[in-house]
């Protein structure tokens, strides 16, 4: 069971760790060697256990962003907990990068796997703090933490509607269902099925299905059609002042952290923010305009982006309806310790509006 910590980070020995990984898919020829105890985490990557934490600032050093992944798990004292070896971790690390970053997707990539991983991280240190503090077993806190850094592997760059209506192999194979979210949950278990990429080799069968159904539900969860129905359910929970520790509210508080998480900008204040807007929206523009190169239906939310008023205009109008909504429901389960990120998220709602209509 999780005991809070100090509010202060503690200091990790990382005396004699030394990190190799072999990203040879990448077209890198020689191991590189990472020796953690040289490093001061917080100078290396600022910001790491808060939300103004940003992964674009370290996005072309592979090294960092291997430390920030194995100082997060560190943290939560999950490699001693679940004996994960480093050099294991290292080259697990190494394919998820791979696979996330094979087609250079310009949002789904894997800035975006750690950056979810990272709000994921913060939001369980908001937890910690509360009489809820326990909730979540390490077992659940692995499985989330994992499921937030793979929860876009592999990637097409395509929305789910865009496989639906293109009869892809994809589509196809999972019967028009949370595509995508299957796809990921797939490829990424795929890694821990075999021997030098399997960090959870210390867990019995039984324990890996466990974690199996668990990993698979939370990356479900970040399908955007789940979005209403799980705010509506959680709300609720909340209301009736009904949240226990069943499995049912396990998965259920789960699933509200990884698609809280998901919306990358949504914690951030706004030059932060707009950032991971233009790249999402840069993403949008190119399904667009390959949709009606094919002859596919076009969704109106994706047209004219090119025009800073109009993805202004969709800006303000996502982040009122949709991510706000996230923030505050989960805010108001935490004690409203997020609520500078709901008031960072009215500050960029109006941002946008005056973009929109300053153009």
């Amino acid at each position: 069971m999780f005991k809070p910590r100090s509010t202060q980070r503690q200091t990790i020995n990382y005396r004699n760790s030394i990190l190799q990984f072999e990203p040879a898919k990448l077209g890198v020829q020689h191991k590189s060697s990472l020796r953690l105890e040289d490093l001061d985490i917080q100078c290396l990557v600022p910001n790491i256990d808060n939300f103004h934490f940003n992964i674009l600032v370290v996005d072309d050093m592979m090294q960092k962003q291997l430390v920030v992944v194995v100082e997060i798990l560190k943290y939560h004292n999950l490699i001693k907990e679940y004996d994960i070896p480093l050099d294991t971790l290292c080259q697990f690390l190494s394919e998820v990068e791979y696979k996330y970053n094979k087609k250079n997707n310009v949002f789904h990539n894997y800035d975006h796997g750690i950056s979810v991983m990272q709000n994921v991280h913060a939001i369980l240190l908001q937890l910690h703090q509360t009489n809820n503090s326990s909730i979540l077993s390490l077992f659940n806190q692995i499985a989330l933490l994992l499921s937030g850094l793979c929860h876009d592997v592999s990637h097409t760059g395509r929305t789910n509607t865009f496989e639906i209506n293109s009869l892809s192999n994809l589509a196809i194979r999972y019967h028009d269902r949370s595509v995508l979210e299957q796809y990921h949950a797939a490829k990424s278990l795929k890694l821990l099925c075999v021997p030098n990429t399997n960090i959870l080799q210390s867990l019995k069968s039984e324990e890996f299905r466990k974690f199996r159904r668990i990993f698979i539900s939370n990356i479900l969860y970040t399908d955007i059609t789940e979005h209403f129905n799980l705010i509506k359910n959680f709300e609720t929970k909340i209301l009736e002042q009904n949240f226990g520790s069943q499995d049912e509210d396990i998965k259920l508080l789960s699933g509200m952290i990884i698609h809280t998480s998901d919306f990358t900008g949504g914690a951030k204040q706004f030059e932060l923010s707009k950032q991971w807007s233009f790249k999402v929206n840069k993403k949008f523009e190119q399904q667009y305009e390959l949709e009606g190169k094919l002859g596919y239906p076009q969704l109106p939310y994706m047209k004219d982006l090119n025009n800073l008023s109009v993805m202004a205009k969709q800006e303000a109008g996502f982040f009122k309806f949709i991510v706000r909504p996230l923030w505050q429901s989960m805010s108001k389960y935490l004690d409203n310790r997020l609520q500078k990120q709901v008031e960072y998220l009215d500050e960029k709602i109006q941002k946008w509006e005056e973009i929109a209509n300053s153009e």
